[in-house]
């Protein structure tokens, strides 16, 4: 706040200075820089997909469906084609001109095709024309990404169902997201509306 950088820019940068490559690569010569800097880029793997996850829970706590099928023409249009767009313009340069596979150039397309929610909309917003569409986007990047990590793990080179491992996956995964929107509608308010008539907060936790 005081040199005015955007907070994402912020914490990239002291990622980068606290990073293992940073002063974390000192801690050999300094043993005292271990409790400053992060050495160990696995020991904090953890807190990093809780941010993940408390992040696309943020997100859903602002969407609805009806939001979601009101701007459906952004998302599943603009969103859809940028994102196989992207991915197929990077896919076909891998293949022309390093010669990797199509299994491995079509993952590495749609890795590289995302974007990171959370550093593009703290810097874009939601407000103008531009936030928007980028919101529209990373929302169906986010979408996306549990069907994309389902595909890359039916292709992958050591993968032993092939496409029947991948159907199998899809219906496993139906069948959880319609227990989850069972249990969404019908028994989480009233375990909510017990734990408020308790009005115990360490229960409602």
């Amino acid at each position: 706040a005081r040199f005015r950088i955007n907070p994402v820019i912020g914490f990239i940068l002291v990622g980068v200075l606290a990073g293992p490559m940073g002063l974390g690569s000192l801690v050999a010569q300094a043993p005292w820089l271990y409790y400053f800097t992060i050495s160990d880029p696995h020991s904090i793997e953890g807190f990093a997909e809780l941010g993940i996850v408390l992040l696309l829970f943020s997100i859903g706590l602002e969407l609805s469906f009806r939001r979601l099928w009101s701007m459906r023409a952004q998302v599943f249009g603009v969103g859809a084609a940028e994102l196989i767009g992207s991915a197929l313009i990077i896919a076909i340069i891998l293949i022309t001109f390093f010669g990797i596979s199509w299994t491995g150039a079509t993952g590495l397309g749609l890795a590289l095709s995302l974007s990171s929610t959370a550093l593009v909309l703290p810097i874009v917003g939601t407000a103008g024309p531009v936030g928007r569409l980028a919101f529209a986007m990373l929302l169906f990047e986010d979408l996306a990404l549990v069907p994309i990590i389902f595909g890359l793990g039916a292709i992958a080179p050591r993968a032993t169902g092939g496409i029947d491992g991948l159907i199998q996956t899809l219906w496993m995964s139906g069948i959880a997201i319609v227990a989850m929107l069972i249990a969404g509608r019908l028994l989480l308010p009233r375990i909510f509306g017990q734990a408020a008539r308790t009005k115990s907060p360490e229960l409602f936790l």
